[in-house]
């Protein structure tokens, strides 16, 4: 015989799975049986060593909406139907373009080099969101980051410690080329390759 907070919480289990079986209506009924069931052992073994703690069981799992959003549908993506990406894939397009444009105007202000930093900062951050973006996928974002920071890092490297003794302007320019392929065509291509929403 289940006590009063037993069975106040075997209703809060119910109404759970009774919302995640309405927010999968879009799915065949077999489907959404085969998930509801899946969510009902999700809860049980949520439950195993804590039998109080349905609400913080439920919580854990998520709105029920989420849950069925996570089934794979026909024509729709697994994984990325219940989850969407909090940053527009611009965001850490324009971050890693616009970072090269802010430390070629610094420069040609005459800005002193820990100015510069701002511009480093900058791309750091468009690469981060780059790599936490649904927006590309793991081998993009690889890619992408060595391309737009390793790279054009490696080239000014190169410059300032091996080729700025010398006074050969082509050899700079070459320098100033290679960074400007590597990030802004990385972003370029970055913004190309991205996943439509």
């Amino acid at each position: 015989m289940r006590t009063g907070s037993a069975e106040s919480a075997y209703q809060e289990r119910d109404a759970y799975l009774a919302a995640v079986e309405r927010a999968a209506a879009e799915l065949a009924d077999d489907r959404r049986r085969a998930l509801v069931a899946d969510v009902a052992v999700r809860i049980d073994r949520g439950l195993d060593g804590r039998p109080g703690a349905m609400s913080e069981v439920l919580a854990e799992l998520g709105d029920p909406r989420a849950v069925a959003a996570g089934v794979p549908v026909a024509g729709r993506a697994p994984g990325a139907a219940g989850r969407r990406s909090r940053v527009h894939p611009a965001v850490p397009v324009g971050l890693i373009a616009g970072s090269y444009a802010l430390a070629l105007v610094l420069q040609l202000a005459g800005a002193p080099t820990g100015v510069l930093s701002v511009a480093l900062l900058l791309r750091l951050t468009g690469v981060v969101l780059l790599c936490t973006s649904l927006f590309w996928g793991p081998g993009r974002k690889v890619a992408g980051a060595l391309v737009t920071l390793v790279l054009p890092a490696a080239a000014n490297l190169l410059w300032n410690r091996e080729l700025s003794g010398e006074d050969s302007l082509a050899l700079r320019v070459l320098a100033d080329v290679c960074q400007v392929l590597c990030v802004v065509g990385g972003a370029a291509w970055l913004w190309w390759t991205r996943r439509k929403a």
